[in-house]
């Protein structure tokens, strides 16, 4: 019989020694020298190791393989180790530690496609000792079992691992926490020098502790902040604990899911500190989708105007004292009329397109026709028909297009460009245009790191230092 291991770790630079999985001491090689032994002793090693093996909770097939080591290849290299059955317990065990997998198979696999192996052990049962004899092949690119880099397959220690999830909830990112442990590095190459001059006993927990790579800190802020987002594993139940959450912080929120397909799915909220910024919000530019700081969001299915009325009639009763005089919106229906009903006394502008030098009705008609007419005057098709669309669509609404100057200060910003740079900033950056995230992602992207970065971003330029880069906003998701 003979049990194929998935991975392994054997330590060649040492012969006739077995590197443990995730363990600080090496086991002793016994070599087999006493053959004469009892067959209940040999009974008893064989039922403990057989038990070991099916410890893991593998189901085996018992299958005789007698030829198993005249079937490796010329190519390949191999080594025989011994291990006493106590050994080969303790060995076991350390394999199911480490999260490693084995599997049995009746004759070697082949080395074609998908199922090539360029590294395994046989292990062969004792016949007449209790001694097993593990026979490991490896046919690698140059890669020697046992070679530091296979630290790697090991798993960091708790505390290691308690840190770098710290780190994560203080908001650093992976690069941040990468140079944190970089000190590491050094104390591994110190480490590795003792144990070249045999002036330091092996410890192979504090040998991988000191090898932290990047995917080994990705991997654990991944876990950690989608244990962040995701507050259950049930999408929806997950958005009421959020809507629960952002309540008992001192934040507001609206959440309707009743299936009324009039107002649809609809989640909104503001935060504690957007609240304090909307009593002084004169301009509000109201998106669907910079440097402006958001001041209420909303998740919907639908741009419907009984959407948006809802939207904008929840934060007029949760925020009593806001008054804007400004609504900066696109030249949308919905939207004009919702804020209509909603604001009466707001003024609803849309979106700039041409800026005049004038605002008097008679001077503002003229600058518009005469604008028109260069367009026609150009003889060219694409701007003859634009001239007729300006005409038809935008000459009308004259009364409604962006004064730059408006009774409002000069340092207040009255268009959209910095809300349309703002979305586009948070989906292609912060979300990297992937689509069909989870809803409670979004929220937790908002709420946790959009609005920090803002801050964050407000605060570096007021000291004159630069904005955050998007290298680094990616760097923090």
């Amino acid at each position: 019989m003979s049990l194929l291991l998935n991975e392994a770790m054997l330590n060649n630079n040492e012969p006739g020694r077995l590197l443990p999985i995730d363990i600080n001491a090496i086991f002793d090689i016994d070599e087999e020298s006493d053959m004469d032994i009892s067959d209940n002793e040999i009974d008893d090693a064989l039922d403990r190791i057989m038990d070991a093996t099916d410890g893991v909770g593998e189901m085996w097939e018992m299958q005789d393989d007698d030829d198993i080591l005249q079937d490796s290849h010329n190519t390949e290299k191999s080594k025989t180790f011994h291990l006493s059955a106590d050994s080969y317990e303790e060995w076991i065990k350390n394999l199911e530690k480490a999260g490693l997998s084995y599997i049995r198979h009746e004759h070697k696999a082949k080395e074609s496609g998908s199922r090539k192996k360029y590294s395994y052990i046989k292990v062969m049962l004792p016949v007449d000792s209790t001694t097993v004899i593990l026979q490991h092949y490896y046919k690698h690119n140059n890669h020697q079992s046992g070679h530091l880099s296979d630290l790697c397959t090991l798993p960091l220690s708790d505390n290691i691992r308690h840190f770098i999830r710290q780190r994560a909830l203080e908001g650093l990112d992976t690069h941040s926490i990468q140079q944190l442990l970089w000190h590491r590095g050094i104390e591994l190459q110190d480490h590795v020098q003792l144990l070249e001059q045999g002036t330091e006993s092996q410890n192979i927990q504090s040998l991988r502790d000191g090898l932290v790579t990047r995917d080994d800190i990705y991997t654990i802020v991944h876990i950690t902040l989608k244990s962040c987002a995701y507050l259950d594993n049930d999408e929806l139940r997950s958005l009421i604990k959020w809507q629960e959450k952002l309540s008992c912080v001192g934040g507001y929120c609206l959440f309707n899911n009743s299936g009324d397909e009039n107002k649809g799915f609809m989640f909104a909220f503001q935060t504690e500190k957007q609240k304090e910024l909307i009593k002084f919000a004169r301009v509000v530019c109201l998106d669907t989708t910079g440097s402006g700081y958001p001041v209420a969001f909303l998740i919907s299915k639908f741009k419907r105007l009984v959407t948006l009325k809802a939207w904008l009639d929840f934060l007029k009763e949760k925020n009593s004292e806001w008054n804007p005089d400004i609504f900066m919106v696109d030249d949308a229906g919905k939207e004009i009329k919702a804020v209509e009903e909603c604001f009466p006394n707001a003024n609803e502008d849309l979106w700039q397109l041409m800026k005049t030098k004038g605002w008097d009705d008679s001077e503002a008609l003229r600058q518009i026709t005469e604008a028109i007419n260069k367009w026609r005057r150009m003889g060219v098709e694409a701007s003859t028909k634009f001239a007729d669309y300006f005409e038809r669509w935008w000459k009308s609404k004259y009364d409604k297009w962006m004064v730059c100057l408006r009774g409002v200060a000069r340092d207040m910003m009255d268009t959209n460009n910095l809300i349309e740079a703002f979305h586009r900033k948070l989906k292609y950056v912060y979300m990297r245009g992937r689509p069909k995230r989870r809803l409670d992602s979004e929220v937790y992207l908002l709420v946790e790191i959009v609005l920090q970065d803002l801050n964050f971003s407000v605060f570096l330029d007021d000291l004159n230092i630069g904005r955050m880069n998007p290298r680094r906003q990616q760097q923090r998701i």
